[in-house]
């Protein structure tokens, strides 16, 4: 068969999701001509999709190598940069592929996203429009758009480009609203109301925050959430607390948890923080005061590492070991709240560190642990927006291209008044973020022991 034949065959295995099949066929390829800049490439875009971004660079290189002028391969290469953590790289590649085909819609929104790691956000926003201006009826790039406005603070703009987010996308395909009408604000007295929790155990945490907004609208409030969550929101306002995949009950109105930001109306200045507004449960507040009584020293839990399935996981974890100037201060005790695979990292660590992760059978485990704890450091991941929802102390450690809900150039946050940023000042300084982190607990173990 014709290499062009096969290389049509083995992207269409792609486009399926047969990664294997199509893997197969460019290698096929690639023995009998080495250097087909087709094949290179179309099996480093294979590997990007796969999630091996640094098995898909050198690859693409080699198609760039041979045809200097193929817009599409310089897009690539600049998606897999930016999937390794090189935005600058990333966003040189994008604008050469920009520079060779102007009217290319995936390289503006590509470059849109590069810009807004690398957080150059206003740059950002330019290239989503542009994307939009192209196709605009394309969900994913009002999507990013939407990431950029809010980080600038632009709620108003924001909250309607952040409906075409992807978990929303999922409910509407999923036929919720079918079932029943989609809420905007309408009268509930007497009607029922079903809010579906979507995205992560982070974003449920912080948009939990409307429910008892939407109970003072009357009707009856019935709230779906994943099960983890169940134990920790049993005390909100609602009618009924379902586990997602539940069957569901007769409703007048349906909405998605991440909505209810606009329907309500929230700018930076009206944010609802009546903290804490989330609480433990009462029996496993006495087990674990039980299990964590002080000594003395100042108590600090960590948790250095998000989910590994978290498309910016990559940027947004570290490893244990940069914590150890931590783990050097004396007067700490320090305890892991780390769950998931990085929490084997502990063994062999050499650091005095108290394993607490196996012991949290869900986020009311969690909330009374870090009821606990003085000060919680955390990167960007579910129990730092606990700690939040609980009016605890936390140090937030976050990389250069940061998540919208933390605006842009802040130390604080409006979402959680007890939350203080410790931002990279440039992309993958993790250490320069542990220093400042260190000096702080440092300070803060000598007040404890003068207490």
């Amino acid at each position: 068969m014709d290499p062009t034949e096969l290389l049509r065959a083995a992207d269409r295995h792609r486009a399926a999701g047969r990664l294997h099949e199509a893997r197969q066929i460019c290698s096929g390829v690639l023995r009998l001509a080495p250097n087909d800049a087709n094949a290179l490439h179309l099996l480093g875009v294979i590997l990007l999709q796969d999630g091996d971004p640094q098995a898909a660079v050198p690859l693409v290189e080699r198609a760039i190598k041979a045809q200097r002028g193929n817009a599409q391969f310089h897009r690539t290469m600049g998606m897999a940069l930016r999937s390794l953590g090189d935005f600058e790289g990333a966003i040189s590649h994008l604008r050469r592929a920009l520079r060779l085909r102007a009217d290319d819609y995936h390289s503006h929104a590509a470059l849109g996203m590069a810009l807004h790691a690398a957080g150059h956000f206003a740059e950002s926003a330019l290239s989503l429009r542009r994307a939009l201006a192209l196709n605009p009826a394309e969900p994913d790039a009002h999507f990013h758009l939407a990431i950029a406005l809010l980080n600038a603070g632009d709620f108003e703009r924001g909250w309607e480009e952040y409906e075409f987010r992807p978990a929303r996308r999922e409910l509407e395909s999923k036929g919720l609203f079918r079932y029943a009408p989609e809420w905007r604000g309408e009268d509930l007295r007497g009607r029922t109301l079903l809010v579906h929790g979507e995205q992560g155990y982070g974003d449920s945490i912080q948009f939990a925050r409307y429910v008892p907004l939407v109970a003072e609208r009357g009707g009856k409030l019935v709230l779906v959430v994943r099960p983890e969550l169940l134990p920790l929101f049993a005390g909100l306002p609602v009618a009924a607390l379902l586990a997602a995949g539940s069957r569901l009950p007769p409703a007048d109105f349906a909405c998605a948890l991440g909505s209810l930001p606009r329907i309500f109306g929230t700018r930076v200045d009206t944010i609802p923080a009546p903290i804490p507004y989330l609480a433990p449960p009462a029996e496993r507040l006495e087990r674990w005061r039980a299990r964590m009584a002080g000594d003395g020293r100042a108590r600090i839990g960590l948790v250095w590492a998000g989910s590994p399935t978290h498309s910016n996981d990559r940027n947004r974890s570290m490893p244990l070991a940069a914590l150890a100037g931590i783990g050097a201060i004396p007067g700490l005790r320090l305890y892991s709240l780390q769950k998931g695979p990085a929490a084997a990292q502990l063994s062999g660590s050499g650091m005095a560190v108290e394993p607490l992760g196996d012991e949290l059978a869900d986020f009311a485990d969690a909330a009374a642990a870090l009821s606990q704890i003085d000060v919680l450091v955390s990167v960007d991941t579910s129990v730092v927006h606990l700690a939040g929802a609980l009016g605890r102390p936390a140090l937030l450690l976050l990389p250069a291209g940061l998540d919208w809900r933390w605006l842009i150039g802040r130390d604080d946050s409006p979402w959680y008044p007890t939350l203080r940023l410790v931002r990279q000042r440039t992309p993958g300084d993790w250490a320069g973020v542990v220093e400042r982190v260190a000096a702080e607990l440092t300070a803060g173990a000598a007040a404890v022991r003068r207490a």
